[in-house]
Order: structure tokens, then sequence, then C-alpha cells
């Protein structure tokens, strides 16, 4: 049904005056918003983020981060959530999130006073995964177990010792890197022994050889030697097996690498230091 002309245009301003009071409210709304009392819902907001990092509610946390980068992106706070919640997800067992929060930082702010932190953090997680196998649980030895994790930690505590050499986490990470050059070479080792054990005699003495001339001062390069005296015998050249075992009769075993501390997850430095620059 066709509407008069005069009620159509009643309906009309009608419509345009409803959609006219609308935006006003709207634009009443945003303008009752002051810069200061958004910088104190954000603060409000990362103090709740921070108290459950603190107290070790992991997903909480992570939850509230994500929520204060997207509704406060340009607060300091912002910055410093995205820190955080690298340590957050480590805490909740979320490794592949936490490199990536990490790797993310790093990019974002590469001359953040905190920087040495996340090189470390990234690194005992990567640590921390290349730890967890089934050794220990299942008689499984670990460097049959993918090596890239621990290749990653071992190139971010690098990164720390060669840009950081003063920051307070070298120790421990140079005291993991020499577990990590272990673990490497077992690998490797790991390698020299399935080549053996299929006749591959020439593949084993090369992988042997790479463990040593990589790998020096690692219980992995002496156990090496023995690799290589085993493929030299099956390869019946039996006067290179007995340079072999001359060398390693010289070379008295070394005690076993000192113990590794247990992972502390230390928590992120707070705001109170005073780390909102990029």
């Amino acid at each position: 049904m066709k509407l008069p002309l005069h009620v159509t245009a009643i309906l009309l301003l009608s419509l345009v005056a409803a959609c006219g009071g609308s935006s006003n409210v709207k634009q009443k709304a945003d303008a009752q918003v002051t810069p200061e009392q958004e910088q104190q819902e954000a603060q409000v907001l990362y103090s709740r983020a921070r108290k459950a990092l603190d107290e070790e509610r992991a997903l909480d946390a992570v939850d509230l981060y994500q929520t204060m980068s997207s509704r406060y992106p340009f607060s300091e706070y912002a910055r410093q959530s995205q820190l955080e919640i690298i340590y957050a997800h480590f805490l909740a067992q979320q490794p592949v999130s936490a490199v990536a929060a990490a790797d993310r930082f790093i990019r974002q702010y590469p001359r953040h006073p905190a920087i040495d932190y996340v090189y470390y953090l990234r690194g005992l997680v990567d640590f921390e995964r290349s730890e967890q196998t089934f050794e220990g649980r299942f008689g499984i030895d670990s460097a049959n177990r993918d090596p890239t994790p621990t290749q990653r930690a071992f190139e971010s505590f690098q990164a720390l010792l060669n840009g950081y050499p003063n920051s307070p986490y070298t120790d421990d990470a140079r005291l993991r890197m020499s577990h990590l050059r272990e673990r490497m070479a077992r690998h490797e080792l790991g390698v020299a022994d399935y080549y053996v054990r299929t006749n591959a005699y020439v593949g084993a003495l090369r992988r042997a050889e790479y463990v040593i001339e990589h790998f020096q001062n690692t219980r992995a390069a002496r156990d090496a030697l023995g690799v290589m005296e085993k493929a030299y015998r099956k390869l019946q050249m039996f006067d290179l097996a007995a340079d072999v075992r001359r060398t390693i009769e010289a070379n008295v075993s070394r005690d076993k690498n000192p113990p590794l501390p247990t992972i502390n997850k230390p928590l992120p430095p707070g705001m109170d230091a005073k780390l909102g620059q990029g």
C-alpha cells in the first residue's frame, strides 16, 4: 500500500532525528572518557593481571593481559603487559605462545631496558621443552628426539651473552649452555651409533669426527672416540683402531657436568622499574 506523501515525509524526518539523537548520545559518551580516566582504567586492569601473575593464576593473567593490550593498546601498561604475558604463557605451560610473544616483543622493542630478560626467558622456555622428553620416564634417549628446541635455547642464551654480558641472567645462561652443548653432541652421537648399527661405518666415522671437532670438552666427544674405534675395526682398519684406543686410554675420564639448577621462572620486572620506554 502506498502511503500519502505527507506521511512519508514525516516518517523520514523522524528517522533522521532519531539517528542524529543517537549520534549525539554516542558523542557525549565518548567525550565523557578523559585521557586521565582511560589511564586509570588501564592501570586497574594491569594491576589485576599482575596480581594474577604474582599468585600464579597463569591462565587468568593471560586473559587479562590480552584484554589490557586490546582495550588500551597505546598505554604504557600495554607495553608492560606484552612483556609480562611472555612469563604468563610460560607459567601456563604454553611454550609456543610464550616464544611467539617473546619474538614479537624483541621485534617491537629491541632497546627495551628488560630485553635481556626476554632473551633469557625465551631461552628458558625452549630449554624446558628440550628437557621434557621420554628420557627418565620411559628410558628413551633424548638424543633421538627433535633437537630444534635445544638449538633455539642455545641461540637465545648465546644472544644474551653476546649482547648483554653484564646481565644478571648470564651466569645461569652460561651453565645451561654447557648442558645444551652436551645434549646437541649426544644427538649427533646418536646418529653415529645408528650408522654403526646399520653397517654404514664410513658415515659413522664422519659423524663421530664431527662431534669431536664441534663439541670439544663434552662427554659425547669422548664417547665418539669409542664409535670411531668400533667403525675402524668393522672396516678392518686395525692400525687406525689401535690409534684411537691409545687416545681413549690417554684421556682420563672427566667428572660429569655440574648439576643444573632448578628452573625458577623469574618474574618479569614490574612497572616500578620504569620499563615503559621502548
